[in-house]
């Protein structure tokens, strides 16, 4: 199955799955708050290491960057440490 790029949002502290393949990711991301936790939820429900750490240089600025994120498959996030829209979008490399 081919990767294709995949957009996920949401508000606030979120839950939300991403309908990826086996394949390797850009994740361009951004929030309206000044930071932002991504972690993949693993198996038995839990965190798993976060795929974006984010905190930007003041209160007043809004968190943006872009990572790589290896998938396995279809992969749901626990996004969180977070305020207001947000949006993530997986580009395979």
């Amino acid at each position: 199955m081919p990767a294709y790029p995949v957009s996920i949002n949401g508000t606030g502290e979120s839950v939300e799955t991403a309908e990826l393949v086996a394949h390797g990711y850009t994740i361009k991301y951004q929030a309206s708050s000044w930071t932002m936790i991504v972690a993949p939820v693993q198996a038995d429900g839990t965190d798993g290491p976060p795929a974006i750490n984010a905190i930007g240089q003041s209160t007043s600025q809004r968190v943006t960057g872009t990572t790589t994120f290896r998938a396995s498959g279809r992969t749901t996030f626990h996004v969180y440490n977070t305020q207001g829209p947000w949006t993530l979008t997986f580009t395979p490399l």
